[in-house]
């Protein structure tokens, strides 16, 4: 590194606030930034996420040389709050490793405390968050090993959920195979949480707490439940009921 670039750097650092800052004004950063756009998925909010690395200055004052190293923000607030001397490179680098294991751990931690994630949608947080898959099938194996993650728990709580909420089989198999859950894993499913009788009777208590239009009441009763998730045998036959029993009401 040529004296006028160490120069540079330094008066970098002596106008970075904390030492820190993220791609928008460190082009030694640009290249390294990432841009997530989330416009896709349902459950997450249309907008874009940037995510954030800082630079690690790392001085050696025998030859007046600087190294810069970029990690992502949660590992360099991890490092900066380490009061470590390392003899090389290689040492700091190992260390950050562990520092970023521990920060992608730590991000899976506090998303399932708020609620059950499937391993498939931890693996797409943590992507989010900028971590690599090495890190983040550790971090998976690592929480499935001490019980925060289980595949067949959210599952069960997920199914349970959906019913409660009025949605059909349809389409909670079809969210669950999103979320990475094959129906024929899941112990017992469907007689475990729902039988055909009561499928038939969700269906036709939800078509009781609407009104029976005037106009085409059977086809826009039967795409109500289908687009629920109800299968389209059901639907029908629900349809048919709530009908009959409005008929009887008017009579």
């Amino acid at each position: 590194m040529s004296n006028g670039e160490v120069e540079r750097i330094k008066s970098l650092l002596e106008n970075m606030q904390d030492k820190s800052h993220t791609a928008k004004n460190c082009e030694n950063c640009s290249i390294y930034a990432q841009w997530i756009d989330k416009s896709g998925s349902q459950d997450l909010p249309q907008t874009g996420e940037r995510i954030e690395y800082e630079c690690i200055y790392l001085s050696n004052i025998s030859n007046d040389t600087i190294k810069i190293i970029h990690v992502l923000r949660p590992v360099a607030k991890r490092f900066g709050r380490q009061k470590r001397e390392f003899v090389s490179i290689a040492q700091v680098t190992e260390y950050l490793n562990q520092l970023t294991f521990d920060a992608a751990f730590n991000t899976l931690v506090s998303l399932v405390k708020r609620r059950e994630y499937s391993c498939a949608q931890i693996r797409t947080k943590l992507s989010e968050y900028g971590y690599t898959s090495d890190v983040i099938e550790e971090s998976i194996q690592r929480a499935k090993r001490v019980s925060l993650l289980n595949d067949m728990r959210f599952a069960e709580c997920f199914i349970k959920s959906k019913l409660r909420q009025g949605w059909g089989l349809n389409r909670i198999e079809q969210s669950l195979k999103t979320n990475g859950i094959m129906m024929s894993d899941i112990p017992g499913y469907p007689d475990a949480f729902i039988t055909p009788e009561s499928e038939a009777e969700r269906a036709l208590k939800l078509l009781q707490r609407k009104g029976v239009p005037e106009k085409n009441p059977h086809q826009k009763l039967a795409r109500y439940l289908v687009n629920k998730g109800f299968d389209y045998s059901v639907a029908i036959n629900a349809t048919i009921e709530r009908i009959k029993q409005e008929e009887c009401l008017s009579e």
